[in-house]
């Protein structure tokens, strides 16, 4: 998998609609912390801020 290219600015938007719009388990609803991923191969993945 190439390293992902850093797109911060997009990262935020994806974590935002993530919160807005997808309903996690009502238990931990406010105490977790969803990845926005950027792209995936195999069992590796990238996020947005560049990270692999």
């Amino acid at each position: 998998m190439e390293k992902p290219v850093a797109h911060p600015e997009l990262g935020a938007q994806v974590y935002a609609d993530d919160r807005a719009n997808v309903f996690h388990s009502w238990s931990a609803q406010k105490q977790i912390t969803p990845m926005a991923v950027a792209g995936a191969q195999g069992s590796s993945f990238g996020d947005y801020d560049g990270t692999s």
